[in-house]
């Protein structure tokens, strides 16, 4: 027996039939029951949830370097949401941590100040000029025929003291000398030029080797003398740096052959002369009057002094006690002597075989035929005059031009090659400290000549020798260009 709902019953009994809106009523409950039925029976079919953790990591910054300062400053980006899921969990979750702030990795700059100009700097004052030592050059024109043998010996006896009283005046002037002997056509020759050189010791030997020979007639040949002494020994031209005083002397004891119209007049040689700076002095030895005339013409028209010398040229020697133990002190301070330069390989060794041979033939030149009184000068020459010697490196040494730790050993001579370096630079010290002894017993010794002489003194002639004429002309002429004497 099928039971029926009270509520039907009821609903039978009171009206008899079905009313529309319980009809109604029971499908959307129907229908709404069968939806509730299909959901929990699709939540039963589903798998059980799985359970993701979201890792949220600050995002990875590349450093980069600062933005000029008129780039706008960048902002830090914000940190990535990560998405929430809307599906049903079984179990709740754990919220994840809050994901730490992204920090910029530069630091952000002010912008920069505005630069301003820089200032020019002041302008630097001028270098100051160094002078070097002034110079005295020196040519003289010799006479050397047959007349002439006692002016030559004068002069191979006072060169080097004129020498060493210029070098060892206030302004220490460097001296240089060249030199012209002249004779006439028909000897053996008219003129040999030594162009104008600092090396003394090379004027000396020649000087020394200068014999009075010719000229049979009384004329010579003066006007080649002039024009070679002009043109042809090598003057120097003033510089900026230094003073060059430059002076001719005219020595000898006749007139000029003025029949040789092939050669230039001397007294167009002497304008020449002037026109170049350079004083023409002119130094009659003897009294003869046509003499006279021609040499005061040339040292007026050369701007220079005119002398009248004796035959012989006057000059008083006057031996010393010091003069031998100068000599020997000279001969000393040349054994000091040490090759230097040239560079290495065999050209080298033979400019270094050279110079030893060129020195030790001066040194025995001088021992064999200089007066005792004018080795003694030379002596004293050697001790005040840096440039004494020449390819030495000794010199080089003592003037500082060459530095013990800067000697190339290519430059040395064969014998000094061979030893090790400590060997070779005890042996080149030990002749420096040498040199430098004698040069002061050579000193010593000279104050006390010079004294001596001083006390000695005697004029044999009333008229100037030929060293005083020589001295008188230099210290005029020097004056003028601001070297005094």
């Amino acid at each position: 027996m099928r039971m029926i709902p009270e509520w039907a019953s009821r609903t039978r009994i009171q009206s008899g039939r079905t009313s529309p809106w319980t009809l109604v009523r029971s499908l959307v409950v129907g229908a709404a029951l069968l939806l509730l039925a299909l959901l929990v029976w699709a939540l039963l079919r589903r798998p059980a949830p799985t359970i993701v953790t979201i890792i949220v990591r600050p995002p990875t910054v590349q450093p980069v370097s600062a933005p000029p300062a008129s780039a706008p400053v960048p902002q830090p980006r914000p940190a990535p949401v990560p998405p929430v899921s809307t599906r049903p969990a079984a179990t709740p979750v754990p919220p994840a941590p809050p994901a730490p702030p992204v920090v910029p990795t530069h630091p952000v700059i002010a912008p920069a100040p505005p630069t301003l100009p820089t200032p020019p700097a002041p302008p630097k004052p001028p270098a100051p000029v160094v002078k070097s030592r002034p110079v005295i050059e020196m040519v003289f024109a010799l006479d050397t025929t047959g007349s002439m043998g006692g002016m030559l010996d004068s002069a191979r006896q006072r060169i080097w003291g004129i020498v060493n009283k210029v070098m060892q005046s206030p302004s220490h002037p460097i001296v240089r000398i060249g030199l012209v002997a002249y004779r006439d056509h028909g000897d053996a020759y008219l003129t040999q030029v030594l162009p104008i050189t600092g090396d003394l010791d090379s004027v000396y030997t020649t000087l020394m080797g200068y014999q009075a020979d010719g000229g049979g007639d009384i004329p010579e040949d003066v006007r080649q003398a002039l024009a070679d002494a002009v043109q042809k020994a090598g003057w120097t031209p003033d510089s900026g740096s230094n003073t060059v005083a430059r002076m001719i002397f005219l020595v000898g004891d006749a007139t000029p052959h003025d029949d040789y119209t092939d050669e230039p007049p001397t007294l167009t040689s002497t304008a020449r002369a002037v026109k170049d700076g350079i004083v023409v002095n002119a130094i009659q030895c003897g009294s003869a009057m046509d003499t006279q005339a021609a040499w005061q013409s040339i040292a007026q028209y050369g701007g220079g002094s005119y002398f009248d010398v004796p035959e012989n040229g006057g000059v008083t020697t006057i031996v010393t006690p010091y003069d031998r133990p100068l000599a020997d002190l000279g001969r000393h301070i040349g054994s000091t002597y040490l090759a230097y330069g040239g560079g290495a390989g065999e050209s080298g060794v033979v400019v270094r075989e050279k110079l030893s041979a060129s020195h030790r033939a001066t040194e025995l030149d001088v021992e064999a035929a200089a007066p005792v009184a004018a080795t003694a000068d030379r002596a004293v020459n050697k001790a005040i005059n840096p440039d004494a010697y020449r390819g030495d490196l000794i010199s080089n040494l003592a003037d500082g031009s060459v530095k013990m730790d800067s000697i190339q050993t290519e430059n040395l001579p064969k014998d000094l090659q061979k030893l090790p370096t400590s060997a070779w630079k005890q042996e080149v010290q030990k002749r420096l400290d040498e040199r430098k002894a004698l040069q002061a017993k050579i000193l010593s010794l000279s104050r006390q000549r010079d004294a001596y002489l001083a006390a000695n003194a005697k004029k044999q002639s009333p008229k100037t020798s030929l060293d005083e004429a020589i001295l008188a002309a230099l210290k005029k002429e020097a004056a003028v260009k601001g070297i005094h004497l």
